[in-house]
């Protein structure tokens, strides 16, 4: 910390007010007056106000107008799940549309901001630093949810810099957040161009133009075996047919629908939230555990093999998981369990199950508002485009051929992405430590007629607040 900064704590320069707790049964279908929640805060700072919203009658907005939010508050998440820990102590800063913004319970607005001795952009970046970020994480309370009290909150230290160094900082931080954000954006836009690539190269297996020229070679009796009556020739090969998904697997389950006993070790147990969407793999690093012998009671149906594939069916429907790997563990309802037949190739199908064509189908016929879900009797009834097993194995290796460099591509963007967010973190933390500004950036800022050391700048800001009471 440099010479001129002091520690304070955050109760120091402003106070917290919880939100009220508005009840479900108040809700409204539609109207101009939103129930911020935890929700609407994001892990990355940012607001969401379409994130899962709920309404309130518009009369509230007048009724408990003292939880009524403005442009430019600063609020932060008091409670978080303790098994997914991603938004606990996180702030952000209100920004309205056209809708009244109601604070919900256990979120917090900081509030009497003493912009004396205080830069709230400054503030905000501030109290976003891993540091401080860290500080939170350690004193979440509670069993399933953790929750942090407004003691908690007032009580982190912060280090308050004179106010010209507050505004310089601020401002060369949303500098360089700036172009931190346009790289961001490039990456994102790289990456959606990839999957734009990779869609269009699963359409062309499927259609049957990736191996035009393999059957060509092929003697007149390839695919005879393949019934042909339910052929519709205007859109598939002569020697493919449709079939429903149930037709070329032995079982399609999914999890147990009974909550299951947790353990603090045992079997692993996959949730939703275990399944990377971006890699069509499952994370294993932080799951729940049953016992061994609630393992052992499940349907051998119920216990995923190597050669299955899982098929999310809730929420985030439709991503399907090849499970390439021996390893005991079971899911959740909310998950599908695809077993092929011996006769197919398992990375066709994976394939196939990726395709606009399948998860258009599953998107169509799912049910829910909140939650759509893809039933069981859907998800065997889907029509799939079915080939010979000698072409099932062809088509599988000009996809991975032509994909083998996109993925590449694909997972040097997402190590960038990361990297990016980790020098966002580093920039925060050096603004915290006070290295951010050069020598002649401070220098600049001492030449400015209201800087003043920050011990005098408090003291003095203390002394006039007891003159005006």
């Amino acid at each position: 910390m440099l010479k001129d900064w002091i520690e304070v704590e955050l109760g120091d320069v402003c106070d917290l007010k919880n939100g009220f707790a508005f009840k479900s049964k108040e809700y409204v279908e539609i109207s101009e007056t939103m129930n911020f929640r935890m929700s609407q805060i994001r892990p990355n700072g940012k607001i969401d106000l379409d994130h899962n919203p709920k309404y309130l009658p518009d009369e509230y907005a007048f009724s408990y107008s003292d939880y009524l939010l403005e442009n430019g508050d600063i609020v932060i998440a008091m409670t978080d799940m303790a098994s997914d820990t991603k938004i606990l102590g996180v702030p952000t800063i209100v920004k309205q549309d056209k809708r009244k913004l109601l604070l919900n319970q256990r979120v917090g607005k900081f509030f009497n901001l003493n912009t004396n001795c205080v830069y709230i952009p400054y503030l905000r970046y501030i109290i976003t630093s891993p540091q401080i970020y860290s500080y939170y994480k350690k004193l979440g309370k509670g069993g399933v949810q953790i929750n942090l009290s407004k003691d908690d909150i007032l009580n982190a230290k912060l280090p308050l810099a004179p106010l010209p160094e507050q505004r310089a900082i601020a401002s060369k931080i949303e500098q360089l957040f700036s172009e931190l954000d346009n790289g961001i954006a490039n990456l994102k836009t790289a990456k959606s161009k990839l999957e734009i690539y990779r869609q269009a190269i699963l359409k062309q297996a499927f259609e049957g133009n990736l191996t035009k020229d393999w059957r060509k070679k092929q003697p007149k009796n390839h695919g005879n075996h393949v019934n042909q009556k339910n052929h519709s020739a205007d859109n598939l090969p002569a020697t493919w047919k449709w079939v429903k998904l149930s037709e070329v697997a032995n079982h399609i389950t999914d999890g147990d629908h009974q909550a299951p006993p947790k353990a603090s070790e045992g079997i692993p147990f996959i949730t939703i939230s275990n399944i990377d969407k971006s890699t069509n793999r499952i994370d294993f690093s932080n799951t729940f555990y049953v016992e061994k012998e609630y393992y052992f009671n499940l349907k051998e149906n119920r216990k995923p093999q190597k050669g299955d594939i899982l098929y999310t069916v809730t929420g985030s429907f439709g991503i399907p998981v090849l499970i390439d790997f021996i390893k005991d563990f079971c899911f959740q309802r909310h998950i599908g369990l695809i077993r092929p037949l011996e006769s197919i190739n398992q990375k066709w199908l994976y394939w196939l199950l990726q395709t606009r064509l399948v998860y258009g189908q599953a998107s169509e016929k799912a049910t829910g508002t909140a939650q759509k879900t893809v039933a069981l009797s859907i998800l065997r009834n889907i029509t799939i485009p079915f080939c010979p097993i000698e072409e099932q194995n062809q088509i599988v290796q000009e996809i991975e051929t032509r994909l083998s460099v996109c993925d590449k591509l694909n997972e040097a963007i997402d190590q960038s992405l990361e990297k990016a967010q980790a020098l966002r973190q580093s920039i925060l933390k050096k603004a915290f430590e006070g290295k951010l500004l050069s020598q002649d950036e401070l220098q600049t800022c001492r030449q400015q007629p209201d800087w003043e050391p920050a011990d005098k700048l408090l003291e003095r800001v203390k002394k006039d607040s007891k003159t005006k009471r």
